[in-house]
Formats: C-alpha cells, structure tokens, sequence
C-alpha cells in the first residue's frame, strides 16, 4: 500500500475580536438578568394567584396596580431574553463572516 502523506500545517485561525467578546458578554447578562427577572416574576404572580402574597393596608398600590407592575416585569424580563438571543445570534454571525473571509 501506498503512505498517503498530509500536510501538517493549518491556517491558523483569526482571533476574536474584543467587539464581539464584548457582545458575547452583553448578551449573557440580557439573557441571565432576563430569565431571572421572568422567574421572580412568575414566582410572585404564582403567590398571588395562591393568596400567599397580599399587600399591606398601607401600600400606596391597589392589588390590580401591584399585579400589573409584576406582569410588566414578567414582560421586561422576557424581552430582555429575546434581545440576549438576538444579540447572541449577530456576533456568531459576524464572528463566522470574519474567519471565513
């Protein structure tokens, strides 16, 4: 049989630029703070719904007030994933561009 012989040398690949480290590092604390902020806001719109959270007589908010504010930030916290993902996807992207090129 015959030695098929390959070559040992590789491209060496670009590095990361900062910019999108920088973007990587944004999107993981959308994402992170997003999905915390959801699941605290779920949590407590969970324990209202179960009467275990109730706002003392002297809140200057009505429960509808205070259920609002907690859906809002049920909202804002989902919201927050969704531009962590896109955020996520557009450095890939650029960072894939950049090595092929």
């Amino acid at each position: 049989m015959a030695h098929i012989a390959f070559p040992l040398t590789r491209a060496v690949p670009k590095p990361v630029r900062p910019r999108d480290r920088l973007l990587n590092v944004v999107a993981s604390i959308c994402i992170l703070s997003g999905a915390g902020l959801f699941f605290l806001a779920r949590r407590a719109l969970s324990e209202i719904a179960e009467g275990e959270l109730a706002l003392s007589s002297e809140s200057a908010l009505t429960n509808v007030a205070f259920t609002d504010s907690v859906v809002l930030r049920s909202r804002v916290g989902l919201w927050l994933v969704v531009v962590g993902a896109i955020l996520a996807v557009a450095a890939a992207i650029s960072h894939r561009f950049r090595r092929s090129a």
